[in-house]
């Protein structure tokens, strides 16, 4: 038989450097090439393979605390030919190894053979051939369990890998272990590690491998030799981005070392959906795993699920969108029509998306924080010549100061035809304010006063500079920028502005961040929609916003109570294409299934 003697030759070198078996696998490999390279080019996925007889291993006392069920330190343990070369075959291949050999608990029909869909086959294959591994999943779709499967392969197959298993509490990544420990227990004894320790939280190999659970906490894994983390729910942890922080030197410092994360999403926020959006460039290869892959799952379903509970938690929940939090101010079918561009210009953290133009009015809305690298402080300037409004450039730092800080407004506001700046002064923004004012001596600063219980944009002597947020003026606004964004009167432009707003959630009687997210751009927009209900506002850009919504209105439908948009449920979200139906916008290429065995060698 004539066989590629290249691609033999990366076998073995595999075999040598990466694998560990309980025989002379490399020996017998070079031995038997012929047969083995045949064997693994056979599809053999229904071929019974002879098993040791548990009871006959020799020196059962050796067996693990003597359950019969877990293997020790059995020394010399004769294989027969086929099991060693099923044994090579299903350490070359993960898929084809939990295919045939991985077992799991179904509900409804007890201990089963892991009978894997299409989209698990990719998962394995996805955390298998890359370094770095990100998955986007539903609901109930299996992605735990195809993980513990892919773990317990790499813990058999390969020597001395430590495997920290990690989810939001200690208990959940423990449930995950116990999942490993009863795939591998029912595992057939020639594949089988034996086990020098075994409990609920840890388990260690003969071959020095060992798997064990925490909590994604920044001092789980610090001080260890990590070959693979495993992060389970990873949008859904608590100080993701302090966690990956402290352990991504660990995992980095080793070449061959790997991360796996895989989530159901958690809105626009946190570590988890930034590597997800920015996968091209991080050196992570990504996954979306959505309800219409399980095949029993249909449009009935899809039907169901949306009454039981909303459209919007449908789309994160089951299609892997990640704009919107529930209940957020902005539901995801309005979260997923908004565009974003990139700017044109990037200058001292000010990004332009549209230049100065002669005559155009700005207005520059600014929110301050202490500069302590938690809240940012950041503004907008906004185009307000003539609707839609428009985001014309961007500015965000969390670590900027206060006294530092009015520079920056001052030169973009002066940039931009000298715009209108209202600075939100509840904090220490009247420390800016006062700046801007005084030493800068800025002309087109903002100034409000009290009239009947509420503020009002004026200019006199009983007046402060600027604006406090009370739950007034955030009540207007949230309502004035649901509406504008809503009937598509403002271009928002920038990606983190969007994103905001998709975890801009109701708290109390008003809005802010969820948590672990920022609100600083949104409470920009807030108070720019505030603005524009302002007298002062209309006098100076001729624009009634009011009035603008109510004559778009009068041609096509009836305008519902300002700032409260009904919308019956439409699963083409405007586009002409059902996104329930289509969600997967994964590239040609992301993922390689690998379904002829070995063709990666």
């Amino acid at each position: 038989m004539s066989f590629n003697n290249s691609k033999f030759r990366r076998i073995a070198r595999y075999l040598a450097k990466e694998t560990c078996a309980p025989f002379q696998h490399v020996s017998f490999a070079i031995d038997n090439k012929e047969l083995l390279m045949k064997y693994l080019s056979k599809n053999t996925i229904n071929l019974e393979v002879e098993n040791f007889d548990q009871y006959e291993v020799p020196e059962i006392s050796d067996q693990y605390k003597r359950n019969l069920l877990l293997l020790g330190k059995v020394k010399n343990r004769e294989f027969t030919q086929l099991q060693m070369l099923e044994w090579i075959k299903c350490s070359l291949n993960a898929t084809y190894f939990t295919r045939k050999y991985i077992k799991i608990i179904s509900l409804d029909d007890g201990l089963i053979k892991f009978d894997m869909y299409p989209y698990q086959e990719d998962m394995i294959s996805l955390f298998q051939n890359n370094r770095y591994s990100i998955v986007g999943t539903g609901r109930q779709q299996g992605k735990t369990t195809t993980a513990a499967a892919y773990i317990l392969w790499f813990a058999t197959f390969h020597s001395s890998k430590q495997v920290a298993v990690l989810a939001n509490k200690s208990d959940q990544a423990q449930e995950i272990v116990e999942r490993i420990q009863m795939s591998y227990e029912y595992l057939p004894v020639f594949l089988k590690q034996g086990v020098t320790t075994y409990n609920k939280r840890s388990m260690t190999f003969t071959n020095h491998s060992k798997i064990f659970s925490g909590a994604s906490t920044k001092s789980s894994i610090r001080g260890k030799s990590i070959s693979l983390v495993y992060w389970d729910e990873a949008a859904h942890t608590d100080n993701d981005i302090e966690f990956y922080e402290s352990v991504f030197p660990t995992i980095s410092s080793g070449k061959d070392s790997k991360v796996i994360m895989t989530s159901t999403p958690n809105g626009a926020r946190g570590l988890f959906y930034k590597i997800w959006t920015e996968y091209e460039t991080n050196g992570y290869t990504r996954l979306k795993v959505t309800w219409d892959m399980i095949t029993s799952r249909d449009e009935e379903w899809k039907r169901e699920m949306i009454a039981a509970t909303s459209y919007e938690q449908f789309l994160q929940e089951h299609c892997v969108v990640f704009r919107g939090s529930q209940k957020s101010l902005l539901n995801a079918a309005t979260l997923e029509k908004l565009v974003h561009r990139e700017p044109d210009e990037i200058k001292n953290d000010v990004k332009i998306y549209h230049d100065v133009e002669d005559n155009h009015i700005y207005a520059t809305i600014v929110d301050v924080s202490r500069g302590l690298g938690q809240d940012f402080s950041a503004f907008i300037v906004f185009d307000v010549t003539e609707m839609p409004y428009r985001v014309v450039a961007t500015y965000r730092n969390n670590k900027i100061s206060p006294v530092l800080y009015p520079s920056v407004i001052f030169s973009t506001a002066t940039h931009y035809n000298n715009a209108m700046v209202l600075v939100e002064i509840n904090d220490i923004g009247e420390q800016v304010a006062s700046i801007l004012y005084n030493e800068y001596e800025y002309e087109e600063l903002l100034m409000t006063k009290s009239d009947k219980s509420r503020q009002i944009i004026w200019y006199g002597n009983d007046c402060k500079l600027g604006v406090r947020t009370t739950t007034a003026v955030k009540s207007v606004g949230c309502s004035n920028i649901k509406t504008l964004i809503e009937n598509e009167k403002i271009e928002l432009n920038d990606k983190t502005v969007i994103d905001e707003f998709g975890t801009f959630v109701p708290k109390g009687k008003s809005y802010e961040a969820d948590s672990g997210a920022n609100d600083d751009f949104a409470m920009c927009c807030v108070l720019f929609a505030w603005a524009t209900t302002q007298q002062y506002f209309k006098d100076m850009t001729d624009i009634n916003t009011r009035v603008e919504l109510l004559k778009d209105k009068e041609n096509n439908e009836q305008l519902t109570p300002f700032g409260f948009i009904e919308r019956d449920f439409d699963p083409t979200d405007g586009q002409g294409e059902d996104v329930t139906q289509n969600p997967f916008g994964i590239k040609q290429g992301e993922v390689d299934r690998n379904d002829a065995f070995f063709d990666g060698f």
